[in-house]
């Protein structure tokens, strides 16, 4: 655990098995029949995405779709929400609607499901944070797919910016023959007062769910660690490369992890994650 207050900053929407890096055997191309669960799609974003914890509570739209992997939305299925941290365990920080803080919805006939996150209060907090918002869905079986959405919560108005980092796209095959599938990351770092960060130093790595470096796939130059500034609008976009079939032995995750430095001995992070699909 970290000594330093960290202000994490990301979004990552993605298809997540279990609360870690889970992985399954003999996992198959998805089709929008099966026979691989894989071929159901859930997905999650946060609308607003950074949100602040005053004297009164700010919220957040929790937007949610489940569908199958041609686009044909998935009516009626029950989805379970939980507020958690990273590691996806349980966090008393603010509240679903009723006061709840875990509740399950039913898809309507898009497929999808909108609700709303009330952070807490400044009292009520003791530093800036973020939660993750989880949803679980049944699939095939005994099997099911998870997603998060991450809400940034601002306490501290002298925070030095916002990071934010996604992947596109956030779900890949690992390639065979030699070809390797690609995602772009884009990166946003920001003031709390919206101006760009220009000519800030971001650091990324190739990681597994807890931060720990792993060999799966590789940024431009076959790096695993790199860096860039940001532009002059604030922003950084590069291509992470993915591993190749022979290279994994079952589908797995990677998290691309984003660090800045801020004031003093303090630091901003951010990841996204991209799901890798193999059919070994």
């Amino acid at each position: 655990m970290k000594t330093k207050r960290v202000l994490t900053f990301g979004l990552g929407l993605v298809l997540l098995l279990a609360s870690s890096a889970c992985s399954r055997n003999d996992v198959g191309t998805p089709s929008p029949v099966g026979p691989s669960s894989f071929a159901v799609l859930l997905k999650l974003s946060a609308s607003r995405n950074v949100i602040y914890a005053g004297d009164q509570r700010d919220g957040s739209t929790i937007s949610v779709s489940l569908k199958q992997f041609d686009g044909t939305p998935l009516v009626g299925r029950t989805v379970y929400f939980e507020i958690c941290d990273s590691g996806h365990l349980r966090v008393d920080i603010g509240y679903f609607e009723g006061m709840e803080r875990v509740i399950s919805r039913q898809t309507d006939s898009g497929g999808n499901i909108t609700f709303v996150y009330n952070g807490p209060l400044n009292s009520e907090i003791d530093a800036n944070t973020s939660v993750y918002i989880w949803a679980s869905a049944a699939s095939e079986g005994n099997e099911f797919i998870e997603d998060f959405a991450q809400v940034n919560i601002v306490r501290d108005s002298s925070s030095a910016g916002v990071l934010e980092i996604s992947a596109n796209p956030n779900v890949i095959f690992a390639g065979p023959y030699g070809q390797r599938e690609w995602s772009t990351i884009s990166v946003s770092f920001k003031g709390l007062d919206g101006k760009p960060l220009a000519g800030r130093t971001i650091f990324f790595e190739i990681c597994d769910v807890d931060h720990v470096q792993v060999d799966i796939g590789f940024f431009e130059g076959q790096d695993s660690v790199l860096s860039r500034q940001t532009d002059a609008g604030g922003n950084i976009s590069f291509i992470y490369h993915g591993p190749l079939r022979k290279e994994l032995t079952a589908s797995t995750s990677v998290y691309i992890w984003a660090t800045v430095a801020s004031e003093g001995d303090e630091f901003t992070e951010g990841f996204a994650q991209i799901k890798i699909i193999s059919d070994r």
